[in-house]
């Protein structure tokens, strides 16, 4: 759920759509019949992003980022 994903400001992942960080509302704006794939980054996976990555990274592809 939404509390999953975004958590408090202090263990929030890392939320990135199309290769481009966005907050909270961007990524609660898209829309579900425009998303192409969704990938989950956690531990040592998520190290390319940094310690801003640290709490895991969600990575949305959608069909317009293609």
């Amino acid at each position: 759920g939404a509390k999953t994903i975004y958590g408090s400001e202090s263990d929030a992942g890392l939320l990135v759509i199309d290769g481009m960080i966005v907050s909270e509302s961007d990524f609660a704006s898209v829309s579900p019949n425009d998303v192409q794939s969704v990938d989950v980054l956690k531990d040592g996976s998520s190290s390319v992003y940094g310690s801003r990555g640290a709490n895991g990274v969600v990575i949305v592809e959608t069909k317009k980022g293609k």
